[in-house]
């Protein structure tokens, strides 16, 4: 029992003693591996949890650690530290452990110029916005960019970074032109919302890649001369030539471009999607005809600027499908009646919240969501499209709507429903070949797909608007 005592106290006693010297261990780690942040700072004598800067004299009290302590020195005073090993003395200092970050490629951080840019010409956002813009600025300062402080400031970071861009574009052509490769072109004219106008030019390579070779603006009237001069100075921009390293471009069907096709030495091609958003024209809008006015009209065309469309979808920004400034057009009278009808029922619900609201109640218990009648604008078939869809997708709510309103008699007869599904049907499947022909990676050869598809759904309507 003697023997089993004294080796239990034994045991008890080498637990007690290694954990001290665990302990002791410890201690002389941590003094080692922060004894450099205290040869900066003194301690007070009469509190031993005060102490002082060496260099900038700041007190520090009541520290539990010296976190605070090494973030002030490596802050404030540009200090390093790093940890000591502790088990070989007057060992050289160890980095510290590699994260499992740090075997991950480290992403390239942008540019402020080119930060700057893709703020203005991708999302939008004017010059002085992002320079007064107190959130904008405090979301730069946290990542470490420093943000101009005005406009011009702005704009200057901006034409700095295009001057760049600009430089390494030209040398990328120069290699691939001294590779023997070859491009084509496509180029047109483009109004902004300051009424000046621009002519946008686009360069794409065998591999399909495009270059955005920037726009040139246009004073005055723009000849077919002029236009291809125009174009030939922007490539000489660029150490491109006309006649020798373009070997086609695309215009849309314009006669001034069809002119400018006849005088380049390369392969013109007219926009295939621009030729059937003229076809769309000839087929269903009537220009400078004699038509009834209705006494809403005025009030459509001034209410047509006003109003903003509540879903962005309902937007479409599509130049190519817009008309002639100036051109007058109307729906041909087969369809007159009954979309004038629809859009009555539109200013109609969206005059009035009051009964929009109405419109939305009854939406929502005939479809569990709440639809909204979209406007279209007169200059583009497209969103006149997306107004018939909408409307006949909701006719059931909408009728209902105008019977609790007394209004059912503004409802079209079911002949007429008839009809605008017809005219739906068949403008469906242009609007989705149009959509085909515009994507970046378009040929002659898919484009012949493309029209054999429309053609062959268009002859299986059993419509008279094919």
């Amino acid at each position: 029992m003697q023997f089993l005592e004294a080796v239990k106290n034994n045991a008890v006693f080498f637990t007690v003693w290694s954990l001290l010297c665990d302990y002791v261990c410890a201690c002389i780690y941590i003094f080692k591996a922060f004894s450099d942040i205290w040869k900066h700072l003194l301690v007070s004598t009469k509190d031993s949890s005060t102490v002082k800067c060496k260099h900038c004299s700041k007190v520090f009290q009541g520290h539990g650690s010296t976190t605070t302590l090494k973030y002030h020195l490596t802050r404030a005073h540009k200090l390093s530290f790093s940890r000591i090993s502790a088990t070989e003395p007057g060992a050289e200092p160890k980095e510290d452990q590699p994260t499992i970050t740090a075997h991950f490629p480290k992403k390239k951080k942008a540019e402020e110029g080119e930060i700057l840019a893709r703020l203005s010409a991708v999302d939008g956002i004017p010059f002085h916005t992002l320079a007064r813009s107190t959130e904008i600025r405090k979301g730069w300062e946290s990542q470490g960019y420093q943000m101009p402080q005005s406009r011009t400031g702005v704009c200057k970071a901006v034409m700095e970074f295009g001057g760049g861009a600009k430089g390494s574009l030209k040398e990328e052509l120069r290699q691939r032109r001294d590779n023997n490769e070859r491009f084509s072109i496509t180029f047109d004219e483009w109004t902004s919302q300051r009424n000046r106008r621009y002519l946008a030019l686009n360069l794409h390579a065998s591999s399909g890649k495009v270059f955005g070779l920037g726009t040139v603006r246009v004073n005055g009237s723009l000849p077919a001369e002029r236009a291809l001069q125009t174009v030939t100075d922007k490539l000489q921009e660029f150490g491109l030539s006309l006649s020798r390293d373009i070997v086609g471009m695309t215009t849309d069907g314009a006669a001034v471009m069809k002119k400018i096709g006849r005088l380049a030495e390369v392969e013109h091609q007219l926009c295939h999607a621009h030729g059937i958003h003229l076809s769309v024209c000839d087929v269903l809008y009537c220009k400078g005809a004699n038509m009834e006015k209705d006494e809403d009209d005025d009030v459509e065309d001034q209410e047509e600027e006003e109003e903003e469309e509540e879903e962005s979808e309902e937007e479409d920004e599509d130049e190519s499908r817009t008309w002639t400034e100036g051109s007058l057009l109307e729906v041909v009278p087969d369809f007159q009646g009954s979309i004038r009808k629809v859009r009555k029922i539109v200013l109609l619900f969206r005059r009035s919240p009051l009964k929009n609201d109405l419109l939305m109640e009854v939406c929502q218990k005939e479809y569990g969501k709440s639809l909204v009648l979209l406007r279209d604008t007169r200059t583009r078939w497209n969103s006149m499209l997306k107004m018939l869809q909408r409307f006949l997708e909701i006719r059931a709510a909408v009728a209902k709507a105008l019977v609790d309103l007394k209004q059912v008699d503004l409802f079209p007869e079911e002949e007429e429903l008839e009809k605008l599904q017809e005219l739906v049907n068949a403008l469906e499947v242009l609007e989705s070949g149009s959509v085909a022909l515009g994507r970046q990676d378009m040929d002659l050869k898919q484009a012949e797909i493309v029209f054999n598809f429309m053609l062959s759904n268009l002859q299986q309507q059993a419509t008279g608007i094919r």
